[in-house]
């Protein structure tokens, strides 16, 4: 039990012994009453401690001497101390400020040797060489895509002009089928020998099944509706206007049936 007290009493005055305040008392105390100390500790042995006692309480001891005046400086010291360290701290930086500055001055007006100027001026010129290139390639680069673009272009117009001759002649093409289709159709006999062979042909038949006139064959020989074949057991083949006739007939028939 006595042991547990003396260990909590022991860390008590650690801790407090270690405290910023009592550190800061303690030397405070010290700087106000360093006489009484020295009277209690290192007066000669043979004056009794009694007699250091009475000299402390007449001579050096006063309450404001030995509480006041140590825990006021306790507060001040506590207080202005933070501040002066700061203070001392900035004035360090702007210190070192102030040193690096001189520092980059005098390094900044420090001329270049020799070597330096030659390794600094070729480094400058291989630069000024590699830029010289680049933009050459990047002029080179834009010359083939104005190339490619023209070249694009014209073979875009010459599309266009093919285009339009296709379907000019198609448009003439198909005006013409229509033409002949309707010639066809004013004409008894060439209207049935027509349909007898576009029946043929849709029947897929061959060319000796037809019972077509020579004549009108021959027509239609000439005006490119049916190709001429000398083997007479071949397939019906339709020419460029018989196909175009063969679908306008057929569109006729599947609206004439609606």
């Amino acid at each position: 039990m006595i042991s547990e007290i003396k260990k909590s009493i022991e860390k008590v005055l650690t801790e407090r012994a270690i405290s910023p305040f009592a550190g800061t008392f303690l030397i405070s105390w010290l700087s106000w009453n360093w006489d009484v100390a020295i009277a209690l500790l290192y007066s000669q042995k043979e004056i009794l401690i009694s007699d250091r006692i009475f000299y402390v309480n007449y001579y050096a001891a006063s309450w404001c001497k030995v509480i006041l005046y140590p825990i006021l400086s306790t507060f001040v010291l506590l207080l202005i101390y933070p501040l002066l360290s700061n203070l001392s701290y900035w004035l360090w930086l702007l210190y070192e400020v102030w040193k690096k500055t001189v520092k980059n001055k005098i390094e900044s007006q420090e001329l270049l040797t020799l070597e330096e100027s030659i390794r600094i001026k070729l480094e400058l010129e291989e630069m000024s060489k590699k830029i010289a290139d680049i933009m050459m390639e990047k002029d080179r680069t834009i010359e083939g895509f104005k190339r490619e673009k023209e070249l694009i272009g014209q073979m875009y117009k010459n599309s266009e002009e093919e285009l339009s001759s296709l379907r000019a002649g198609l448009s003439v093409s198909k005006s013409h089928d229509v033409v002949l289709y309707e010639n066809i159709k004013e004409s008894y006999n060439l209207k049935e020998a027509l349909h007898s062979l576009f029946e043929s042909y849709s029947k897929d038949e061959y060319r000796n099944s037809l019972r077509i006139p020579k004549k009108i064959l021959e027509y239609f020989y000439v005006n490119d509706i049916l190709l001429k074949e000398e083997m007479s057991n071949s397939k019906i083949v339709l020419g460029s206007a018989g196909h175009n006739i063969y679908k306008m007939y057929v569109s006729e028939n599947v609206n004439s049936y609606k």
